[in-house]
């Protein structure tokens, strides 16, 4: 139960700086680079997945006071274990039962937000299944030859989307909007460049 009461405490300050990161591609996209953002979102990948905790010597905790501990649920026990005995059983049976409830509120929390997103992205997959290929002419093959990969991508169009999207790891799959001028290669080339470096980096895998 403890590790499961640190788990959530660690899943809160991961949930601040998801916030954090939020606000900054909001009000200061222009001011950051494309990589500096991918490094935050790691960051908060490891924090979230790596169950390992820091903490600060005491000296140095900003918190810390002379002659002063920092107060936590252990502390708390053995201050009742050492105080009154008529009031051990009850404050520990509620220290224990918030933090089952605590435990209990994150589980039910992480498997909404996997199940949201697992069906999600049934969804968009079955949705996207309808997009039909594109004919290949001279200029898609031609760019196809100048940006080689070790899995074969398929060009797609659909009619229910307004901007280009990738999707896909082991067969990648770049699907644009039916009503794209396919015309302009110009504007093509930008727009398969961006999908192709997105494929590159497994941006699909790691979202």
């Amino acid at each position: 139960m403890e590790a499961l009461y640190r788990l959530l405490q660690m899943s809160i300050s991961a949930g601040v700086l998801i916030a954090v990161i939020l606000l900054l591609r909001k009000f200061g996209q222009a001011f950051f680079s494309v990589r500096f953002f991918l490094i935050l979102w790691m960051v908060v990948l490891i924090r979230l997945v790596i169950p390992v905790e820091f903490s600060l010597p005491a000296a140095v905790h900003p918190f810390a006071q002379t002659g002063q501990a920092i107060v936590n649920t252990e502390n708390l026990v053995l201050q009742v274990e050492a105080g009154d005995k008529g009031q051990e059983k009850p404050l520990l049976e509620t220290v224990r039962t918030h933090k089952y409830l605590f435990a209990l509120l994150w589980f039910d929390g992480m498997m909404a937000v996997l199940f949201y997103f697992i069906i999600s992205s049934i969804r968009q997959v079955y949705a996207l299944r309808e997009a039909i290929p594109v004919e290949p002419d001279e200029y898609l093959s031609d760019w196809k030859r100048r940006h080689p990969l070790h899995r074969r991508i398929r060009i797609l169009s659909h009619d229910r989307i307004s901007t280009p999207l990738t999707y896909g790891f082991i067969v990648p799959k770049i699907v644009l909007p039916k009503k794209m001028d396919l015309n302009d290669t110009r504007m093509l080339e930008f727009v398969l460049n961006h999908e192709y470096v997105h494929i590159r980096r497994g941006d699909y895998l790691w979202k």
